[in-house]
């Protein structure tokens, strides 16, 4: 049953797909179908068709990413047109582009209202970073181009020599 609680179905869906890769057997599969078609009639119950909420009451965008994967590595796995998967990850970037589209930094908003999947707060470094780790198998290309401009909005390195520090801000630098 679906009940809003994308975080928790995506990621045990995402795990019962991980223990096929990793060389288990089949002996979850049918569970792991069962998961897989929830989730994606959780992708079709939102008017956009583009996202989930990760709890009942509450969304972030980063969340819908382990969902999308888990729905596509299923069907890869059972050797299923992708073309049903493939329209749910388009539609979810579009959406990402679109309506969760965070104006202030062009990057996908980290909260989501769990009715509308409007903006609720800005873009942070940890939900794109974490978000480039599962669209760069869900969309590659698209994964480069945002790899691209988080690093050059994102990226900062201070101090000299062995006192050096690097790494991915949380923040833009205009939220200094």
């Amino acid at each position: 049953r679906w009940n809003g609680h994308g975080v928790y179905l995506g990621h045990y869906c995402l795990m019962l797909c991980c223990y096929r890769l990793a060389g288990g057997d089949a002996k979850y599969a049918e569970h792991q179908q069962q998961i897989a078609e929830v989730l994606r009639q959780g992708f079709r119950s939102q008017r956009s068709g583009a996202w989930v909420p990760s709890y009942p009451h509450r969304a972030w965008a980063f969340d819908c990413l382990p969902c999308l994967l888990a729905v596509r590595l299923t069907d890869v796995q059972e050797g299923r047109n992708l073309n049903a998967s493939g329209k749910l990850v388009a539609d979810h970037l579009r959406f990402r582009q679109t309506v969760a589209m965070d104006q202030a930094t062009g990057f996908a908003c980290t909260e989501m209202d769990p009715r509308t999947g409007r903006p609720l707060a800005g873009a942070r470094g940890c939900a794109i970073a974490g978000s480039i780790c599962f669209l760069g198998h869900l969309a590659p290309a698209h994964c480069r181009d945002l790899y691209a401009r988080f690093k050059e909005g994102y990226w900062i390195e201070q101090g000299e020599g062995s006192g050096k520090i690097a790494g991915f801000r949380e923040w833009p630098r205009a939220h200094d």
